[in-house]
């Protein structure tokens, strides 16, 4: 099947309309837009650099929304019958 199948025409991302022909949002995550992500964890950088400016290879940046913590302790709270349990991870 390619595009010329109609029911493919009728998909999302073919939408017609003025959202359909809006420019896509700049990537948060690439190089330039430092200012849209939280504070690095840790970067590979160009030497004489500073953090949270280009000049990076590599960037480590905290997630906003984790499944997992490593802060904290672990806590246990009876519920009924079962135990529920903190998020958190332990670490080497």
């Amino acid at each position: 099947m390619g595009d010329h199948c109609p029911e493919r025409a009728r998909r999302p991302d073919r939408a017609a309309g003025p959202e359909a022909k809006r420019p896509p949002a700049p990537c948060v995550f690439c190089g330039g837009e430092e200012s849209q992500d939280p504070h690095e964890i840790f970067a590979v950088r160009d030497p004489g650099t500073a953090p949270n400016t280009r000049g990076w290879r590599v960037r480590v940046l905290p997630n906003k929304y984790p499944v997992l913590r490593i802060e904290g302790k672990m806590e246990r709270e009876g519920v009924g019958m079962f135990d529920k349990m903190s998020a958190w991870a332990r670490t080497r």
